[in-house]
């Protein structure tokens, strides 16, 4: 997960919590920390409601506020979530500033705005929980796509397959029926010269008309 994976080295860096199993107690810090178990802010996300958002069209392109929406993630009254604690970081107050220092600048604008760490965090958990259902809903509409594309790609190819064949079969139709033709026609010119010299005993002036040009092509 992105932002657990975030909020984990996040914490190290600024000391603002401690994640504990049942039975392991914080370490000392400078800056006191509040040791929690991960279940303390695991919060339900409206997972029906972001995969109807993933079977919507162009899937893909809904923006990520769209998902936290359906989620049902709000922004709490005093303001702070993972997105307003990362351009904190960003911002001239901690930027290049000593761990400490940073410390000391994230503490001081959350109690300014009476805002708690659990709170940016938990609603961090709950918009990577959000994006996770979404990538669940929106991988499994896709994956089905893809069969049902592929078993048209396949059904398409027995179909051009069958083509070819057919196209093989009427080309090989129509070689046989011209060489019958020209086969035919020399027939006939060699008939109509055995009469023509026949008819020459009989008569002065020849009476048929040979062609002795090849024969109209049938295409």
């Amino acid at each position: 997960m992105p932002v657990l994976d975030w909020l984990r080295n996040a914490g190290d860096r600024l000391g603002l919590l401690h994640f504990v199993s049942t039975t392991n107690p914080a370490p000392p810090q400078k800056i006191p920390m509040r040791a929690v178990r991960l279940s303390e802010l695991m919060i339900e996300v409206r997972k029906d409601e972001v995969a109807s958002l993933a079977q919507q069209p162009a899937e893909l392109s809904q923006p990520f506020e769209r998902v936290f929406e359906a989620a049902g993630i709000e922004t709490p009254e005093h303001g702070w979530t993972i997105e307003k604690l990362k351009e904190h970081l960003a911002g001239d107050a901690c930027r290049g500033k000593p761990r400490e220092e940073v410390q000391k600048a994230i503490l001081a604008a959350l109690s300014a705005d009476k805002a708690h760490v659990q709170d940016v965090v938990k609603d961090a958990i709950a918009r990577d929980r959000a994006l996770d259902a979404f990538e669940v809903s929106v991988h499994a509409k896709m994956h089905d796509r893809a069969l049902a594309r592929q078993e048209k790609i396949s059904s398409l190819q027995g179909e051009v397959k069958a083509l070819q064949r057919e196209i093989s079969d009427l080309t090989d139709e129509a070689n046989t029926d011209e060489a019958s033709w020209r086969a035919w026609h020399e027939r006939k010119v060699a008939r109509e010269q055995e009469m023509a010299r026949a008819l020459s005993f009989l008569l002065d002036q020849p009476v048929l008309d040979i062609d002795s040009n090849p024969p109209p092509q049938l295409k």
